[in-house]
C-alpha cells in the first residue's frame, strides 16, 4: 500500500513538472510569435519610407 501511495506521489509530481515545463513552452512560444510581429512591421514601415526615396523621379 506505502508503496503505491509512493508511486502516485511520483507520477503527480512529474506531471506538474510537465506541466510547467508546457506553461514556459507556450510562454517562449507567445514571446516569439510577438518579436516575429514586431519584426515584419519595422520592415514594412522601413520599406514604405525607403522605397520612395530610391524610386525613380516622375516625369
Amino acid at each position: 500500500m506505502e508503496v503505491k501511495k509512493e508511486a502516485k506521489r511520483e507520477a503527480e509530481a512529474a506531471r506538474s513538472t510537465h506541466a510547467l515545463e508546457n506553461l514556459a513552452t507556450s510562454d517562449d512560444n507567445a514571446n516569439i510569435a510577438v518579436a516575429v510581429t514586431l519584426r515584419a512591421c519595422m520592415c514594412v514601415l522601413m520599406i514604405e519610407f525607403w522605397c520612395p526615396i530610391f524610386a525613380e523621379p516622375k516625369k
